[in-house]
């Protein structure tokens, strides 16, 4: 969003946007939550469904998502 420097924005599949800072997403949050609980990532499991999720699933040892997820989200789950 150039209009907006240090914002992004992102679909959730439901009509509508999230608009966060540009270095939060669930990525991010799932990482720390895991390194306060001494979990390696590979021991880590999210389910997501839509471009909202994406850093999420990438970086989780196991991602699960449903069979009407996005392609883009459907193709890096286990």
């Amino acid at each position: 969003m150039k209009m907006f420097p240090g914002v992004k924005a992102m679909t959730t599949g439901y009509e509508s946007i999230d608009i966060v800072l540009d270095y939060v997403d669930k990525g991010v949050a799932i990482v720390e939550l895991a390194k306060k609980l001494g979990l390696d990532m590979n021991q880590v499991m999210a389910f997501g469904d839509n471009l909202n999720d994406l850093h999420m699933m990438q970086v989780v040892g196991h991602p699960i998502a449903p069979e009407n997820a996005r392609p883009e989200i459907f193709r890096i789950s286990n």
